[in-house]
């Protein structure tokens, strides 16, 4: 096992249990993870390292800070991808950001058929795809942490098992 996985894997299960209980990521865990995740980037990689982490982070700010302008995602969930690209680098977090989409997805589609709401998911889409604004349709808020967790961990097994994801 590479030791340097342990800390990005126990800030994002941290993470899930804080966003599944109160539906929030707090700032001062996040501050907490950042020192964290710099600590553990340097360790191992040194301030190469620490180069290609600050890459990654801000590759993950640039990718998700528009999806939190446009109230898609949450400002704790764009700090989280932020931190876990600092643990990372930009490949790493190119592949865990696009794969939490496809997490979330999947999340949300049984998120809808188990609460009786998939009608209202499907009429939603035509909604959205008619050009219809964001507001005139009821929407669902989900614990992206998961998604985000779900991501990393098929990132890892995919890539630690030889795979390639693209």
């Amino acid at each position: 096992m590479q030791l340097h996985l342990i800390a990005p894997t126990l800030i994002l299960s941290i993470a899930v249990y804080t966003d599944l209980r109160a539906r929030s990521i707090y700032n001062k865990f996040i501050l907490a993870s950042l020192a964290v995740a710099a600590l553990n980037t340097y360790i191992f990689f040194g301030w190469a390292g620490i180069q290609a982490g600050l890459l990654g982070m801000g590759l993950a700010f640039a990718i998700t800070f528009p999806l939190f302008l446009t109230k898609i995602l949450g400002g704790g969930d764009v700090k989280l991808l932020a931190v876990l690209g600092l643990c990372t680098t930009y490949s790493t977090i190119l592949d865990v950001v696009i794969l939490s989409f496809i997490w979330a997805s999947v999340i949300g589609v049984f998120y809808a058929i188990i609460n009786g709401t998939a009608k209202k998911m499907v009429a939603n889409t035509v909604y959205i795809l008619k050009g219809f604004p964001r507001e005139s349709f009821e929407t669902h808020k989900l614990p992206y942490a998961v998604a985000i967790l779900m991501a990393w961990l098929s990132h890892l097994v995919v890539t630690q098992t030889g795979g390639h994801l693209w």
